[in-house]
C-alpha cells in the first residue's frame, strides 16, 4: 500500500541506487536519498516496502505514525523505520518541514531499528544539524560514483551516521543520562561480585530504582538486561580458566559464579557455541 500528497520542493535532486549483487557482502547500502522541503498538505503512506526509511529533520516539523505510536519529528531529530510495517508521516503545522530521507536496504540496519525501537518508537534528538547533513551529502555523492569505492565509502558513511544517533539516543534526556552513572555502578558490582550467588535484587541494593525502571534502563545503556551481562561475564570469565589453567569444569564453574556444572555447560554451548573442553582444546591448540 502507498499513498501520498507530493507537496513537496526537491533541494537537491534525488539520487538512486540499484546495488549490484557483487557488492552485496558491505553492510549497509542506500537506494535512495534526497532533500525535501514539503508544504502543510504534505504525507506519505504506506507499509509492505522492502527497505528502511532514514528521516533527519533539519527545519520545520514532521509527525510520525508508526508501531501503533505517533510522535512529533522537529527540528534537529531523526527516526528510523522499517517500511514493511505501516506507517504515515506528514507536514506537521502551517510551516513548511524540510527533512533529509535515505532508503536503506535491509540486512544489518535491523539491529539498529530494533534499539531504537526496543521501548517504543520515538524521534532521536541530535545536538546540531551540520554533522547529520554532511553524512548525508558525502552519501548522496558517492552514489553518484557508484563501483567498489563508492560502495565502500556509502557503507562507511551510513556506519557512522547510525553510530552518532545511537550516541544521541543513548542520551536522549537528562534523566537517562544521569542514571549511566547507576548502571556504571552495577557493571563494576559485578565485574566485583561475579563470583558470588547474585540476583536482580542484589544489584538493586546498590542503587536507588525500581526494578522495572533499572532493567528497562540497564538494556537500553548496555544492550542487554542485567543478568545477560552477569552471564556473559561469568562466561567470558571461564574462557580465560580453561585457556590458562589446568582446573576441572567443576573448579571452573564455581570459580565463576555457577553452582551446578551442568548448567554452566550448557550455559557455555548455547552463548559460545561450542563445549568447554572443545573450547580449551582449541585455544591449547592455539598456544601451542
Amino acid at each position: 500500500m502507498l499513498k501520498y500528497c507530493y507537496d513537496c520542493k526537491e533541494l537537491t535532486p534525488t539520487v538512486s541506487l540499484t546495488p549490484h549483487p557483487v557488492f552485496s557482502g558491505f553492510p549497509f547500502s542506500v537506494m535512495t536519498a534526497g532533500h525535501f522541503c514539503c508544504g502543510k498538505n504534505y504525507y506519505t503512506e504506506r507499509n509492505e516496502q522492502n527497505f528502511y526509511l532514514l528521516l533527519l529533520t533539519l527545519h520545520g516539523k514532521g509527525e510520525i505514525s508508526y508501531l501503533s505510536n505517533t510522535f512529533f519529528l522537529p527540528e534537529n531529530t531523526a527516526v528510523l523505520i522499517d517500511c514493511h510495517f505501516y506507517h504515515k508521516y506528514k507536514t506537521s503545522g502551517s510551516d513548511n518541514w524540510e527533512f533529509l530521507w535515505l532508503h536503506l536496504t535491509p540486512g544489518s540496519i535491523s539491529f539498529y531499528h530494533h534499539l531504537f525501537t526496543q521501548n517504543k518508537p520515538s524521534a532521536v534528538h541530535f545536538s546540531s544539524s551540520e554533522k547529520i547533513a554532511a553524512y548525508h551529502y558525502a552519501i548522496m555523492n558517492n552514489v553518484k560514483k557508484s563501483g567498489l569505492s563508492g560502495y565502500s565509502q556509502i557503507s562507511n558513511l551510513i556506519s557512522s551516521l547510525l553510530t552518532l544517533l545511537l550516541e544521541n539516543y543513548l542520551n536522549i534526556d537528562t534523566a537517562v543520562s544521569a542514571l549511566s552513572a547507576d548502571v556504571e555502578q552495577i557493571k563494576e558490582f559485578i565485574h566485583i561480585h561475579f563470583r558470588e550467588s547474585l540476583s536482580i535484587d542484589d544489584m538493586l541494593q546498590q542503587i536507588h530504582l525500581s526494578k522495572y525502571h533499572f532493567i528497562r534502563t540497564f538494556k537500553k545503556q548496555v544492550g542487554i538486561t542485567p543478568y545477560s551481562y552477569l552471564l556473559y561475564y561469568r562466561i567470558n570469565q571461564s574462557k580465560r580458566l580453561l585457556a590458562t589453567t589446568n582446573n576441572t569444569l567443576d573448579e571452573i564453574a564455581f570459580q565463576v559464579g555457577f553452582s551446578n556444572t551442568n548448567n554452566y555447560i550448557q550455559q557455555f554451548k548455547r552463548v559460545v557455541g561450542i563445549p568447554p573442553n572443545t573450547y580449551r582444546r582449541q585455544q591449547q591448540h592455539f598456544l601451542a
